[in-house]
């Protein structure tokens, strides 16, 4: 059940209002003045079943039990998007770590929360205002959020009219994902169910978050992951010496990428393998397993045609209402080092295969959509999870170019497949 975060439900001449408190204060959070109604859903949460309880208090009729739960629903899930409110979760423990800065991934928004010499320099350039010092940057929009949010809140009567006014502020400065780094005593996994074990990573199903280990890290001990998405807590261990807490932030940095991934998926977006160019104003992406000539392709592209790169090792996918395909770049690109905040359209995927000659392979629908699925490193740690990434792949294959390119890693190889591009596009 919820509860409220950093915010306190007092009365001022008899006025209700919900005020900031610890570090809600710290990140420049803004009290809100609340009416009656909307201070009982508050004082609700407090007590065994919300809802019926708060039901009881505002007199409502049988009949009206239906629409105003869902009023009632949608307004804490408001109230919850403002940072207001936070679900109570046994697998993550009340920590209370220093903001470090919010990531900006296309249009998905992540905090990061804990002590600053945890974290990669890589994640840098995606800090909101990541042209000034991080710190400053981070102080700057939790400002912006403040001034964006409505500071009055109606009652059961005006739930619409109060999602209307405050919608777009929460849509714009509230987070997708919280995630919170510290040094707290592990949680308890007894009882959690073995989803997935390889040398790098073990993931572990719990009643109300997923548990995830990390074999080949030494001081990232452990994460628990919220159902949702929206909340992840890394436990560490700080090595003290700069070598090895630089260990540390680069562990931990390919760590945060699977709570991301996973936040991500249940908001719609998918991660494929691939190295990526910007061409005829469209980006396309070449993927397969590694060592096949993914990076090779695409640096063959930017040799022969002056094409910027895009990523080096994976590209953020989703599809907007109208059915377009779009590429977003984000922090994680391998070793390569090459990656880009921008958001532009998908022209389509090359799906690379060594070989001796370069030759164009034919698919078929379903195999356009096996290849593009295969090579989505979204989780699939259970039937709920492969099938969205299958649906994504069915949607997404029937939008863009795909090839299955049998091909050296020669020239020849980059000119042959920009003319079957080409003739894609012109016609």
């Amino acid at each position: 059940m919820e509860t409220t975060n950093h915010y306190l439900l007092t009365t001022i001449n008899g006025i209700p209002f919900l005020l900031p408190y610890g570090q809600a204060v710290a990140t420049f959070s803004r009290g809100l003045r609340l009416n009656e109604t909307a201070s009982l859903v508050v004082e609700s949460l407090d007590h065994e079943d919300p809802f019926a309880w708060y039901a009881g208090k505002t007199g409502l009729e049988p009949s009206e039990t239906k629409d105003a739960q869902k009023d009632y629903e949608d307004f804490i899930k408001l109230l919850e998007a403002q940072g207001c409110l936070r679900r109570k979760n046994p697998d993550l423990p009340d920590v209370n770590e220093p903001l470090y800065g919010t990531l900006a991934i296309g249009p998905l928004s992540v905090r990061l929360n804990g002590k600053r010499h945890f974290f990669s320099n890589d994640f840098t350039p995606f800090l909101n205002g990541a042209d000034s010092e991080h710190t400053e940057a981070s102080e700057s929009s939790a400002a912006i959020f403040a001034e964006g949010q409505a500071d009055t809140y109606t009652g059961r009567a005006s739930f619409q009219e109060t999602r209307k006014d405050t919608n777009t502020a929460a849509a714009a400065f509230s987070e997708d994902q919280t995630i919170t780094v510290t040094q707290a005593f592990l949680p308890d996994i007894t009882g959690s169910t073995l989803l997935i074990r390889t040398d790098t990573l073990e993931v572990f199903a719990h009643e109300a978050s997923f548990f995830l280990r990390f074999p080949s890290m030494r001081n990232v001990r452990l994460a628990a992951l919220s159902l949702d998405g929206s909340q992840a807590c890394y436990y560490v261990t700080d090595p003290g010496d700069e070598k090895n807490r630089e260990a540390l932030r680069e562990d931990l940095f390919h760590a945060i990428r699977h709570s991301f991934l996973y936040m991500a998926q249940q908001k719609g977006f998918f991660a494929l393998h691939s190295a990526t160019i910007l061409y005829r104003g469209l980006v396309f992406a070449f993927s397969g397993p590694s060592g096949t000539g993914k990076s090779t392709h695409a640096a063959l592209w930017q040799q022969e045609f002056r094409v910027p790169l895009m990523n080096g090792d994976l590209s953020l996918l989703s599809l907007t209402k109208e059915g377009e395909v779009l590429f977003h770049g984000m922090p994680w690109c391998g070793t390569s080092g090459i990656t880009t905040k921008k958001t532009l359209p998908l022209g389509g995927v090359v799906f690379l295969k060594q070989a001796p000659e370069n030759r164009l392979e034919p698919m078929t629908p379903e195999r356009k959509i096996l290849r593009l699925h295969n090579r989505l490193i979204s989780p699939v740690w259970t039937p709920k999870l492969l099938k969205a990434n299958l649906d994504f792949s069915s949607k997404a294959a029937a939008r863009i170019g795909t090839w299955r390119y049998h091909c050296t890693k020669e020239v020849e190889a980059a000119h042959i497949m920009k003319a079957a591009v080409d003739q894609y596009l012109d016609d």
